[in-house]
């Protein structure tokens, strides 16, 4: 019997040739939890884009930093969140832009524009703060059952 949750952990530098690191890790990851295909292409386009942009934006120093990224999945209820931890620059949680809604139950929480881009468009719930010196950008999406798992199995 599967588990009722798979976990995901990957600790990056702050260097963008680390993401196709990450990449090669979350595809492994998606399969074995049967993502479908669609849903697989836009994690891999959120978590580009957020670990870019901390990369880009987040540090002003050339000194090696660390960018945490974890993901839970919980398959009974096909749950996906992600946390990502870095200790760049604050995030500006009071920026002018406010989250356009993804869902109807998506929060509206006002984000800065050149740290959050993908991942709001991608997830259903977003949230970011920063505790002592590490800035936290969870998010959380509902991901659908593959269609191949709902069709009736071939008949003989």
């Amino acid at each position: 019997m599967a588990n009722a949750t798979d976990t995901f952990g990957i600790v990056l530098k702050n260097d963008a040739r680390e993401y196709a690191r990450l990449r090669a890790a979350v595809d492994d990851f998606t399969a074995t939890n049967r993502f479908p295909d669609e849903e697989r292409f836009e994690l891999q386009a959120c978590l580009q884009e957020a670990v870019l942009d901390i990369v880009t934006h987040g540090f002003d120093n050339g000194d090696e930093h660390e960018i945490d990224v974890q993901m839970l999945f919980q398959r009974k209820r096909r749950i996906l969140t992600i946390r990502i931890v870095d200790d760049g620059k604050t995030l500006d949680a009071f920026g002018a832009r406010a989250l356009p809604d993804r869902a109807p139950q998506a929060q509206r929480q006002p984000l800065s524009d050149s740290r959050l881009g993908a991942e709001h468009r991608y997830a259903d719930h977003v949230s970011c703060f920063r505790q002592g010196r590490y800035n936290h950008l969870i998010l959380s999406r509902t991901i659908p059952e593959p269609l191949n798992s709902l069709a009736a199995p071939p008949s003989a």
